[in-house]
């Protein structure tokens, strides 16, 4: 792990990582050729706390963690809401949730021209709201809800989007060019991003890097080769999961071959968290740590037995974190599933069925 700095103190910082395991275990990967569709046994997900939120229809929507039990978010009609867009029938919208804090969140209306930026609670108040020339491309809010970060864009497709740190009043505090476009606020307002394989961490309230953690070549075999993909943060920030996308792997999940890897803040302990059945074409994606800390969602596919019943889509996993220097197995087959892995069970949104599939929803995991 390569870390520098762009201030004295770090100058001299030199960190060694230590492999703590990469791909051994001694889970039975074995195929079952009797065992089908993983069924719900009626228990659903015992000792989960917090709500699962994700986008469907440029609507909002909750599923209860625990229950898996599914109910709309008020006032997430936005296509509706002419007294708020301009033309909101044909805009885009999203949602993105405060990092650890489950009582309100950030939402983003895209036009050709223009884009919205809001806050809204989870009972349907607006909290306050301003636009934006441009196209926004992804963006934060702060923790202590003083600051949104936003990537947009000003030029053609082709341009290279801002970085941008506002206000909630709308006020452009700093902004820098730059091509990334995941994003994490750290507690103390510090932005965490990641470009290629790399981690930039930037100082508190700004936009000035502070120092970036670059990960171990391939070669060194304790990472695959590939890029920094999704990532989580763990509720007491000392942790940080996170996928590394290669090529290959499943398009229609909007994934590459991806494994799950989990690391200190400072960059120590990096090791493989989760792969798939003998580490054969993983395709892991979208982590969101649980509010205890206990567990980490995903969504996984594209491993073998997969393929007929997921509809290619997967399934949505709870990962432990518990066990230092253990790797989970993630697969459709009990045989093939490290037992300690569970699937999350939730209520579908077009039937009243429960089950674990995935879809191309992103889960979203708040308080």
């Amino acid at each position: 792990m390569e870390i520098k700095s762009k201030v004295p103190l770090f100058i001299s910082l030199l960190l060694v990582l230590i492999s703590c395991g990469g791909g051994g275990g001694s889970s039975d990967t074995s195929r079952s050729e009797d065992n089908g569709q993983p069924i719900d046994d009626g228990t659903n997900n015992p000792g989960l706390s917090g709500k699962i939120t994700f986008l469907e229809d440029n609507r909002l929507y909750s599923l209860d963690a625990e229950t898996g039990q599914l109910s709309s978010v008020p006032n997430t009609n936005w296509r509706e809401q002419y007294d708020r867009f301009r033309y909101p029938a044909v805009t885009k919208f999203s949602s993105i949730n405060v990092e650890h804090n489950g009582t309100e969140y950030l939402g983003v209306g895209r036009e050709v021209e223009r884009s919205y930026v809001f806050s809204q609670d989870f009972s349907g108040n607006v909290l306050w709201q301003f636009n934006l020339l441009g196209e926004i491309l992804g963006g934060k809010l702060s923790q202590d809800l003083q600051y949104v970060a936003l990537f947009r864009r000003l030029g053609s497709v082709s341009s290279t989007p801002w970085l941008e740190l506002y206000s909630t009043t709308g006020q452009l505090l700093e902004d820098r060019q730059y091509d990334s476009r995941q994003i994490k606020f750290l507690r103390d307002n510090r932005l965490l991003y990641s470009n290629g394989r790399t981690f930039h961490f930037t100082k508190p309230g700004s936009l000035e890097e502070d120092y970036y953690l670059t990960l171990p070549p391939p070669e060194e075999g304790t990472v695959s080769s590939g890029l920094i993909g999704d990532k989580t943060i763990s509720p007491d920030e000392t942790q940080i999961a996170f996928t590394v996308a290669e090529s290959g792997g499943n398009a229609l999940i909007g994934a590459k071959q991806s494994r799950l890897y989990i690391m200190n803040m400072d960059g120590s302990g990096l090791r493989l968290l989760a792969t798939a059945p003998n580490d054969v074409d993983p395709t892991i994606v979208q982590p969101k740590w649980s509010p205890d800390g206990r567990w980490i969602l995903v969504l996984a596919g594209n491993y073998p037995g997969a393929g007929d019943n997921a509809e290619s889509l997967g399934y949505r996993y709870l990962i432990p974190t518990t066990d230092p220097g253990k790797v989970y197995y993630v697969g459709t087959y009990d045989s093939e599933r490290s037992p300690e892995v569970r699937l999350f069970i939730h209520q579908n949104i077009n039937t009243s069925e429960y089950s674990g599939r995935g879809g191309s929803n992103v889960f979203n995991w708040v308080p």
